[in-house]
């Protein structure tokens, strides 16, 4: 059975945007990013407070029990300080590793997959909430990429943070429906 046009363009459209802001932008959202100064408030934890690090913690993978963001909070001594705009003890320091090897490591895979000049690429997206795991899209049966999977987790250097997906729709197939106003 043929899909409408619309719900083809509608499905396409949703997923380069996705695609696009995943595999153009550095793995934070601006938010975070823009944070990274010491802009948490030294006073008593406050709603806006805990809902900031409840949401940066939850984005990212670390603890989110709420009674346990609260004792951070409250406890200046358990933490490491506040980059990112959020308290993070010193075990989750290692945050800052994760983040400045995807910004060094991420744009070697993409310039890779593009000049694999791949019809059948869907899309890369960083799961930030699993540690970092970065999940890579293609059309075509993936048992066909075998190479290009073990290229591609080469080049990344950690196999572990790489996961290969089947898509429904290639880059290309979505292209045509995205906007650029």
């Amino acid at each position: 059975m043929k899909r409408p046009r619309s719900i083809k363009k509608f499905v396409c459209t949703l997923l380069m945007s996705v695609s696009l802001i995943t595999t153009l932008t550095i793995p934070l959202s601006p938010e975070l990013v823009s944070a990274s100064t010491n802009s948490i408030d030294d006073a008593n934890p406050n709603e806006r407070s805990l809902d900031k690090n409840m949401r940066f913690r939850k984005e990212m993978g670390l603890n989110v029990n709420e009674a346990y963001v609260n004792s951070l909070l409250k406890d200046k001594s358990q933490t490491s300080g506040k980059k990112y705009g959020v308290v993070l003890t010193q075990e989750e320091k290692s945050l800052d590793e994760r983040i400045q090897t995807q910004q060094e490591k991420i744009p070697r895979v993409k310039e890779y997959i593009r000049s694999l000049k791949d019809d059948s690429f869907a899309g890369m997206y960083i799961d930030q909430s699993k540690g970092g795991v970065i999940n890579i899209g293609y059309k075509k049966d993936l048992k066909l990429l075998q190479q290009v999977e073990a290229k591609i987790k080469s080049v990344y250097g950690n196999s572990e943070l790489i996961q290969f997906y089947k898509a429904a729709y290639t880059e290309a197939n979505c292209t045509p429906f995205v906007r650029h106003d």
